[in-house]
């Protein structure tokens, strides 16, 4: 049996509510599911009936759509969730449903947005119900101006108590700082969203937590992330927010300096080892490899510069392009070369330099000899 359709008429408005970008909570897009017909005429695609699914305030909100594919010219009812009996919205401030135009695909997603904006009024009505601390909370964060989005939900019970609270509040970041290797590799949203749920009569019980969008992650998977802790300032929403967004633009700052970093390692090894480069790393600078030839010896030089340099060590791989050991070019990993992190990135080439002088003839007769290769002074 096929799977049920729209009706052409009212199909439209359902395609521009699931592809329009306009409606963005959070934390994701509105879905749509649970197509049905309100007539009992069966045919293949006169379903006039769905459900949307709106993710917000850590719930999923479901609200059912309910067209007359008689008469789709005429604006749906809207049927709210069984825990939100008493919203209700103020038909006046709704025009795009007093000047509902059937033949604009985007009145429906039109009247959704005006309805997602009372609904947030009214779960902030129902935040200030909650408790007074909640409620200056709530005042408190609402007075950031440079918050992207924030959304409340209050969880009732059946005698309408409230249980728990949610704060789902969508930071700013500015990640256009990062290098663009990095923002090309992973393209997409950036955003770090903090939900915070507060439980108990007066919502003393309060557990923090923060998504990462996956660009954000893929951006920071070479980084570690410790997030701060609730405990760690004054137990306040809008201190904690400040904590976070200083944490993240702090872990900014830290890839930022360890791409220059890494970038001024290379142009001093360009400097001191320029004639003999083979390739580079040009976008993340984290190799170099130099043909290098001492006492008529030739060899492969690749140097690998790690995520936390300059504390990390950069490796040291020495190719042989003569010797073969079980198959394959002999090599050896030095990492036991002279090396500070205090050190300017002029001085490591330099005593790299130095230090190569002495390292290239024991690797040669290592591999030569086909055994180990010990470093100078080992």
């Amino acid at each position: 049996m096929a799977a049920p359709q729209l009706s052409s008429e009212i199909n439209k408005f359902a395609l521009d509510l699931y592809e329009n970008d306009e409606i963005v909570t959070c934390t994701d897009q509105i879905r749509i599911d649970k197509l049905r017909r309100g007539s009992n005429v069966i045919t293949q695609d006169n379903c006039d009936r769905f459900r949307i699914l709106i993710p917000y305030g850590g719930t999923t909100l479901q609200w059912e759509v309910l067209f007359n594919s008689n008469e789709p010219h005429f604006p749906p009812d809207i049927i709210f969730g069984d825990n939100e009996e008493d919203f209700e919205p103020n038909l006046e401030q709704m025009p795009s449903l007093h000047y509902w135009n059937p033949e604009n695909g985007n009145s429906l997603t039109a009247v959704v947005k005006e309805l997602l904006e009372q609904y947030k009024q009214y779960q902030f009505e129902l935040v200030k119900n909650y408790s007074q601390k909640l409620e200056f909370e709530l005042e408190s964060v609402r007075q950031l101006d440079t918050l992207t989005s924030i959304e409340v939900y209050v969880h009732r019970d059946t005698q309408r108590l409230q249980q728990q609270a949610n704060f789902l509040i969508k930071l700013p970041m500015d990640l256009a700082r990062l290098p663009p290797f990095i923002l090309n590799e992973h393209p997409g949203e950036y955003s770090i969203t903090l939900f915070v749920s507060y439980e108990g009569q007066d919502g003393s019980t309060v557990t923090p937590k923060i998504f990462l969008s996956p660009s954000v992650e893929d951006a920071f998977g070479d980084t570690i992330i410790k997030y701060p802790s609730w405990n760690d300032g004054d137990k306040c929403l809008v201190s904690y927010i400040l904590a976070v967004h200083h944490y993240f633009e702090g872990k900014v700052d830290e890839i930022i300096k360890s791409y220059e970093h890494r970038q001024s390692y290379i142009a001093s090894f360009l400097s001191h080892f320029g004639t003999c480069v083979l390739e580079y790393d040009l976008e993340s600078f984290k190799e170099i490899s130099f043909l290098m030839e001492h006492d008529k010896f030739t060899l492969i030089l690749t140097i690998e510069i790690g995520k936390d340099f300059p504390e990390e060590q950069p490796v040291f791989k020495m190719k042989s392009i003569y010797n073969i050991f079980n198959d394959e070019p002999y090599q050896a990993i030095d990492d036991r070369y002279p090396y500070s992190p205090r050190w300017s990135t002029n001085e490591m080439a330099s005593r790299a330099r130095s230090y190569l002088i002495a390292a290239i003839p024991q690797f040669k007769v290592a591999s030569i000899k086909n055994r180990l290769y010990n470093p100078p002074g080992i």
